[in-house]
């Protein structure tokens, strides 16, 4: 069996397999690291539209790796049967209720719920999230024209497919060796023999200045604000803070980490400053998602200033899990 999976994915779960490949989301600190410090080549697979659901993922690796005839089954992108957006016997309504609702899995009469076209001519309820995803799929598509996706599911309708239904699927290729096949794309496309050995301690050298980086926007954010004048006052020295460090040649790694990380907070430190119409209200609103963002400056600090490749100490022992599985 092949494991094909995003850098996202815990290194334990890839050291299960003996072959498998592992490909890189765009702009991503990670992507950025082993393009530049582990690939020979200076080459990675990078998935664009591979978000937000693990569907995205596998038809974008699909395309990269060059499969013309796609089949999109379990695509439902919504709540094609009332209330669940995929088999009720699903792992994932064995989580807490409230993360389900956190990560979309079922309806909540809160979450802002639409109706949108629906394969085979049909409506669905969905959500942004899956509006989403269904918007990455229809990316993908377009971007890729020698590839013919079929969509089998009843959920939402995806424009740029062929509506098809499942026993409506033809394969008519001749029979080969499947495994040897998958082996073959899977080496062509990931290119494995072109990668350095890590250097354990090339972490700490490659984010140097990033903790002191980090440090700065840290003691900008800790001002305390009493109106939002103030707390916009301190996003504008935030955001002219890290134009400057940015701007700095030759530290790209640190600039992902500020441009990205950072700059995710202060548009919601921006948000919240506008929450309501109470401005009282947003400035206290605005407290609570500023301490979440020194949490991660500390934290982050932390990590960099140390080896970022190191793994935490948490067992997980996948391998035994699995053995005792049903």
């Amino acid at each position: 069996m092949i494991l094909l999976g995003l850098n996202t994915v815990h290194p334990d779960v890839y050291g299960l397999f003996p072959n498998r490949g592992m490909a890189m989301k765009p702009s991503d600190l990670g992507t950025a690291y082993v393009e530049g410090r582990v690939s020979r080549t200076g080459k990675v697979m990078q998935l664009d539209n591979c978000n937000p659901t693990v569907g995205n993922c596998a038809t974008a690796l699909a395309a990269q790796m060059g499969f013309e005839e796609v089949y999109l089954v379990g695509m439902d992108f919504g709540f094609p049967d009332g209330d669940k957006h995929r088999s009720k016997l699903s792992i994932h309504y064995k989580m807490k209720e409230e993360d389900q609702e956190e990560l979309g899995f079922s309806v909540d009469s809160e979450r802002e719920i639409k109706t949108a076209p629906g394969n085979f001519g049909t409506t669905v309820s969905t959500n942004a999230l899956y509006i989403a995803a269904g918007k990455a799929e229809e990316h993908v598509v377009a971007d890729h024209p020698r590839m013919t996706c079929a969509h089998v599911s009843a959920g939402l309708k995806i424009e740029g497919t062929r509506e098809m239904r499942p026993d409506e699927i033809k394969l008519d290729n001749a029979p080969f060796d499947t495994k040897a096949v998958a082996a073959q794309i899977v080496e062509r496309a990931f290119a494995r023999d072109g990668l350095r050995a890590l250097d354990r301690g090339d972490t700490e050298r490659v984010f140097s200045g990033t903790a002191d980086a980090l440090a700065e926007l840290e003691a900008i954010a800790a001002v305390d604000i009493d109106t939002v004048e103030a707390g916009l006052d301190v996003l504008k020295r935030l955001h002219d803070r890290i134009v400057a460090l940015v701007s700095h040649d030759g530290d790209e790694y640190s600039q992902l980490i500020l441009k990205g990380s950072v700059n995710v907070f202060s548009l919601l430190l921006a948000q919240a400053l506008h929450r309501t119409r109470d401005a009282a209200q947003n400035v206290e609103i605005y407290r609570d998602c500023r301490d979440r963002f020194l949490a991660f400056c500390r934290l982050a600090r932390t990590r960099v200033s140390g080896d970022m490749l190191r793994l935490d100490e948490r067992r997980r022992d996948l391998e035994a899990m699995l053995s005792h599985a049903p």
